[in-house]
């Protein structure tokens, strides 16, 4: 009987130090044990570079990797590498993010469907298996890149390609690099490797720097894949807000939990319970979850400034790179065939301070629905 493998990657600057992200909140509640292996990737942005020696080399090495997910490599690597050491074939991968995050877990699987995964023996050469995933030497022709990994797979990878059984995703951020030439990775869109899909996606959030990165599936290739909107804006929706103003963020949380139990995730009830303020308890200190909690904005201080900034980002049309326009905290769009959650509605109706103009009129609805 295969085991569970799960790997949980937190968000931009969260870590197990700071106010609790659904990655944290999950990953405590996870059953450790011989069938369920568990791994933490802490966040983007929370370890400065270590050869910066002088106090204000590190706040600015720490900063840039926040804002810009330079760490991004490092971090899928540690993922893969981790990955190769445990998995045995007929294992069941789990990978769980928020943020860019999430996008290092899509990024992992990605990786995983291009080149495989390396053998156990075979951990340290993640950097070069990176560098060829990411098309760090440009100069190289898609036929070139294939040809390239075909000979990676046949000399270092596991005979059978892993699949990945689920990928929970708590609001995808893409970019990594300069905001002036953010980059991509493929198969992070639409990857036929991973079986199950759930992603949660943030209606309120307007940063330039923190746009969705959808997927984008070409075919049905997956057993379930569900891409769900929910009130609130980034953090609201992955957590990391201090905790008596975290109750949409416990929404998702047993969303996602629940869906990840029903593919064969084990968790700790009683945990789970009780971050999602469950158990009556005189110090119980965890809120539960509410459609009336408020929506937290991160909108300020430099973040504002990056929004009258220019940037490029991939046309997915077009398959290239573009210049856009500086967003000037546009509201995010959210198309007409959009799944957006039950919740939203009933904090339109129960909230008259919220109003989600985002959402096209064919799916909106107003106060006095029921």
């Amino acid at each position: 009987m295969g085991r569970n493998i799960v790997v949980c990657c937190d968000g931009t600057s969260n870590d197990v130090t700071g106010d609790s992200t659904n990655v944290l909140r999950l990953f405590r509640s996870l059953i450790r044990s011989d069938q369920q292996l568990t791994y933490y990737d802490p966040g983007v942005g929370t370890v400065s570079d270590p050869t910066a020696n002088v106090m204000f080399s590190k706040w600015l090495s720490r900063n840039m990797d926040m804002g810009m997910g330079f760490s991004i490599r490092k971090n899928v690597c540690n993922v893969y590498g981790f990955l190769a050491r445990y998995y045995r074939p007929g294992d069941d991968i789990y990978l769980f993010g928020f943020s860019r995050g999430a996008y290092i877990a899509r990024a992992v699987a990605g990786m995983i469907h291009f080149l495989g995964l390396i053998r156990p023996e075979q951990t340290g050469i993640e950097p070069h298996a990176w560098s060829l995933y990411a098309n760090d030497d440009s100069k190289l022709t898609d036929k070139d890149r294939f040809q390239s990994a075909h000979r990676f797979r046949a000399t270092f990878s596991l005979k059978e390609r892993p699949n990945i059984h689920f990928i929970g995703a708590w609001d995808t951020v893409s970019s990594f690099g300069w905001f002036w030439n953010l980059r991509t990775l493929p198969y992070t869109s639409d990857n036929p490797s991973i079986a199950n899909v759930y992603h949660a996606v943030a209606i309120d959030e307007r940063r330039a720097m923190f746009q969705p990165n959808r997927f984008r599936p070409s075919v049905s290739n997956h057993d379930s894949f569900e891409e769900v909107w929910f009130a609130g804006g980034h953090g609201d929706v992955g957590g990391g807000w201090p905790e008596p103003v975290s109750g949409l963020s416990k929404i998702t949380l047993q969303w996602m939990c629940d869906a990840a139990f029903t593919k064969g995730l084990l968790i700790e009830s009683k945990l789970l319970d009780r971050f999602l303020g469950k158990t009556q308890s005189n110090d119980n200190k965890y809120v539960p979850a509410s459609c009336l909690a408020p929506v937290n904005s991160a909108l300020q201080g430099i973040w504002w400034l990056i929004e009258f900034l220019p940037r490029r980002q991939w046309d997915h049309k077009a398959k290239r790179q573009r210049w856009v326009r500086p967003h000037l905290a546009r509201r995010r769009r959210i198309a007409e065939d959009a799944i957006i959650h039950p919740s939203v509605y009933e904090k339109i109706r129960a909230d008259i301070t919220y109003n989600p103009v985002g959402l096209p009129p064919s799916i909106g609805m107003t106060r006095n629905q029921s």
